[in-house]
């Protein structure tokens, strides 16, 4: 029983690839469209591999990106509620869960887009161009950490919307130090946009976001990000400043 959990989510993340596989056939040339509706959580995990391993698929929105997030050695990693619940029952202490997480890496890896983030924008694998992202990240997500997007922003090579945030909402000293602002609009590449719902900043410990209201869907929910990831699927679509030249906000 000690194993249920760890056994129930190595058998799901060891399948996806399979899917994405699966659903381009029955569905060739279709992928872009639904990467329109893949924007959020556990769908990401879908639409980061697929835009790597699937060769008809030009660009597409990543939500609330889970991107590097098993990698990170975070706990944040099984913050949602269920599997939370689920790992720390079976395993109660603390010191056996690191153990529990690099096994399930071993095959998350072959899942998670962070197996593939290094070959979605350059370096694609063989037979396959290489794509153009936009991520969609809720500032404070109490299910996603910041600081992992923010790798993965890093790893994709992806320029970010500024101003990202009002002066003093983040914490680090450097905000977003080495992702490169996004020069002018409309912009023709890859990049990612920072919405904002006034929740605290996310804790500098390892620990998940508890206080306030969890952003993890807002930005999803915000007419004016389901505008911009419009305007980025369309043919010869690129990157618009849909927030004014204000940080982009998502009450």
């Amino acid at each position: 029983m000690k194993s249920a959990a760890a056994i129930a989510i190595i058998a799901l993340v060891a399948s996806l690839p399979c899917r994405a596989r699966a659903v381009e056939q029955l569905l060739p040339g279709r992928m872009l469209t639904m990467r329109a509706a893949a924007s959020g959580s556990q769908r990401t995990l879908f639409v980061g591999r697929s835009s790597a391993i699937v060769a008809p698929t030009p660009g597409g929105p990543v939500g609330a990106t889970l991107a590097l997030r098993a990698a990170s050695g975070e706990s944040a990693a099984f913050d949602l509620p269920a599997s939370n619940w689920s790992v720390n029952a079976a395993y109660p202490n603390e010191l056996e869960r690191p153990l529990l997480f690099t096994l399930i890496q071993m095959l998350w890896d072959r899942s998670d887009p962070n197996g593939y983030a290094h070959h979605i924008t350059s370096d694609p694998l063989p037979n396959t161009p290489p794509h153009k992202i936009l991520v969609h990240e809720a500032f404070g997500d109490h299910q996603v950490a910041n600081v992992a997007t923010e790798v993965e922003a890093r790893t994709l090579g992806l320029s970010i919307y500024q101003p990202a945030l009002a002066p003093g909402r983040h914490t680090d000293v450097h905000p977003y130090f080495g992702i490169p602002a996004i020069p002018s609009f409309p912009f023709d590449g890859s990049a990612m946009v920072v919405w904002d719902s006034g929740v605290p900043p996310p804790p500098i410990t390892n620990t998940p976001p508890t206080a306030g209201s969890d952003p993890h869907g807002k930005p999803r929910s915000q007419a004016t990000a389901r505008q911009q990831k419009s305007e980025f699927l369309k043919a010869n679509g690129a990157v618009v400043d849909v927030c004014g030249g204000n940080p982009c906000l998502a009450p």
